[in-house]
């Protein structure tokens, strides 16, 4: 089910008037509650609204600025090692200036123990098609729980429990992160290696540090600067 809450816009009249093209120049969603899943296809879609091929609804995504405030946010993902996320307070603003988007979120639990997180992307292509997507994203993670988050693995390593803070840049093309650099601070982490033979864990203290992770074609490199 989708709930739009309060919904204030702005049209843009000239265009209406000349060309009779009646969009939004901008649109603001308070108090909402959507549903965004990305189909195995790729396709982001809201459901409720966009049940069609044509992915997201251009007349609340894909022109000016759209603001969600203080809304529910459920995401599914139907690819292939995709997870589910239900966030009960999320602000996000998307600026489109044609196939360039500029994005800033900010998500937190209805828990205050589990954390929040912060991300501002720069990026281009279609807002629908992650996967077509290509940019430079910005991180932000405040003693997020790795219970209630699912934060993704990096070359089969994967935190499956204690608190993790970070600040990290990074490159994002072919629906994936090619590049992460930057700061984390690991709290009591259990750490998970999974390959197709074995599968490993490994309780810490603590971890922090710098470090500088990229996708290969062969694999994947791990470079460190005073992580301990």
């Amino acid at each position: 089910n989708v709930w739009l809450g309060q919904i204030h816009l702005g049209i843009d009249l000239p265009r209406g008037l000349t060309r009779g093209e009646w969009r939004t120049n901008w649109i603001t969603l308070q108090g909402a509650d959507l549903a965004l899943r990305r189909r195995s296809d790729g396709v982001c879609v809201l459901d409720g609204l966009s049940a069609s091929a044509a992915g997201l609804p251009p007349w609340l995504f894909g022109y000016g600025r759209f603001e969600l405030q203080g809304s529910r946010l459920r995401w599914s993902d139907d690819t292939e090692g995709g997870v589910s996320l239900d966030v009960a307070k999320a602000d996000v603003s998307i600026v489109n200036q044609g196939e360039h988007h500029h994005l800033a979120v900010d998500l937190a639990s209805s828990n205050a123990d589990d954390g929040r997180l912060r991300m501002i992307a720069d990026v281009d292509g279609a807002i629908e098609r992650p996967a077509d997507l290509t940019g430079r994203v910005f991180l932000h993670g405040r003693h997020l729980r790795a219970e209630a988050w699912p934060l993704p693995d990096f070359g089969g390593y994967a935190l499956r429990a204690g608190t993790a803070d970070f600040r990290l840049w990074a490159d994002w093309r072919d629906g994936g992160f090619k590049q992460l650099a930057g700061w984390v601070a690991l709290e009591q982490p259990l750490l998970a290696h999974t390959t197709q033979q074995t599968q490993m864990q490994l309780a810490l203290a603590g971890l922090d540090g710098w470090f500088r992770w990229r996708r290969m074609q062969d694999g994947w490199s791990l470079e460190t600067t005073r992580l301990r």
